[in-house]
């Protein structure tokens, strides 16, 4: 629901407004309300979707966006199931983000 109008607005659509074509849960929203972070499995978001693992986006309400956040320095796509975002909706928590990054750390712990 936006503040101003209070209207219910589909989050996990692309950035022609295409809903999502698979499930789809947010789980972070930026202090101004303008930036929503949510995972999804949808395979229709992004133009690139290489795998069918969850992966992490980033929906921008005021210019109607969505990018795909969980990439690698090198701007491979990565899965993800969670995402933690700054006040401002710039930057995004990556150990959160990168679900592989805790199963290498616990498999290397056994």
């Amino acid at each position: 629901m936006t503040r101003s109008t209070y209207s219910l607005q589909l989050i996990s659509v692309d950035t022609e407004g295409a809903p999502g074509t698979a499930s789809s849960f947010v789980t972070a929203i930026s202090a101004s309300g303008r930036y929503v972070v949510f995972e999804s499995s949808a395979p229709n978001l992004v133009a690139t979707q290489p795998n069918a693992e969850k992966s992490v986006y980033r929906r921008d309400l005021v210019t109607g966006t969505t990018v795909r956040v969980s990439l690698d320095n090198a701007g491979n796509a990565r899965g993800g199931i969670f995402a933690d975002i700054s006040s401002d909706g710039r930057y995004f928590d990556r150990d959160l983000i990168f679900a592989d990054f805790y199963i290498k750390i616990a498999a290397q712990a056994e």
